[in-house]
C-alpha cells in the first residue's frame, strides 16, 4: 500500500489497519462566512471596507485543502491558519473540532484571545452579511478612543455597566458622561466602566 499522507510505499499487516471511508466536506458555500478559494490579498481587499470584526474563511491556494480565517481588527485584516490532523480542525493545539463549521461557531461566540493573546475579539460579521444584520452594534460606525487593559476585575450592577476581567481588552468609545466613568466594547457589549479599574493600552499589535 501506499501512506497517503508521506507517499511512501511498501508492504503492511493487514491486522494493523482498518478500512477507512472519507466522510465528505459539507457544502461550505451555504455559509455566509465561507469565501472559497481566495489569497491573503484577495480577503484583505474584500475586508479593508468593512468594521472590525467582520470575518471570511478561505480555503487557502497554495494549500488545496487547507483553509484560513481572515478578520478585520484594529483597523487590519489578520490571517489565522486552520491547522487539520487527523480529521480535526485547529487554530491552536488548545481545542480541536471534529469540522469547519464547529470551529467557526465556537469563536463567534468566545473570543479569539485564548488562542492569540493580541486577537481580543470574536468572529463577529460574516463578510456576505451587511453590518446592520450583526447585532445592534456596528463596530466601525463610532469613533474609537483606542484600548485600555482592565487592572481590576468589576461586576456590572445592571445592564447599562461592563464587567470586566483583570487583563481584558476594552475598547474605549467615549470618556464623557459621569465622572470617573468611560464607555466601553468587549466580547460585543458595550457598556459603562470605572475608569479607575483600566490603565489605557498604548501597545501596538504584533
Amino acid at each position: 500500500g501506499r501512506n497517503v499522507a508521506s507517499g511512501d510505499q511498501g508492504w503492511f499487516p493487514s491486522g494493523a489497519v482498518r478500512p477507512f471511508v472519507a466522510v465528505p466536506l459539507p457544502d461550505l458555500s451555504v455559509y455566509p462566512w465561507y469565501a472559497g478559494p481566495m489569497e491573503r490579498a484577495g480577503a484583505e481587499q474584500v475586508l479593508a471596507p468593512r468594521s472590525d470584526g467582520a470575518f471570511l474563511v478561505r480555503q487557502r491556494v497554495k494549500d488545496s485543502g487547507e483553509f484560513a480565517i481572515s478578520i478585520k481588527y484594529r483597523g487590519e485584516v489578520k490571517h489565522i491558519k486552520v491547522m487539520t490532523g487527523e480529521g480535526l480542525y485547529r487554530v491552536t493545539d488548545k481545542k480541536v473540532f471534529k469540522g469547519l463549521v464547529e470551529l467557526v461557531e465556537f469563536y463567534r461566540r468566545s473570543s479569539l484571545r485564548d488562542c492569540f493573546k493580541a486577537l481580543d475579539t470574536t468572529l463577529v460579521v460574516p463578510f456576505k452579511e451587511p453590518e446592520s444584520r450583526a447585532g445592534p452594534r456596528a463596530p466601525g460606525a463610532v469613533r474609537s478612543f483606542g484600548s485600555a487593559k482592565a487592572r481590576y476585575d468589576f461586576s456590572a450592577r445592571d445592564r447599562t455597566e461592563l464587567s470586566l476581567r483583570e487583563g481584558d481588552v476594552i475598547r474605549v468609545l467615549s470618556k464623557k458622561g459621569h465622572p470617573g466613568w468611560w464607555k466601553g466594547e468587549i466580547y460585543g457589549r458595550v457598556g459603562w466602566f470605572p475608569a479607575n479599574y483600566v490603565e489605557e493600552d498604548y501597545s501596538d499589535y504584533c
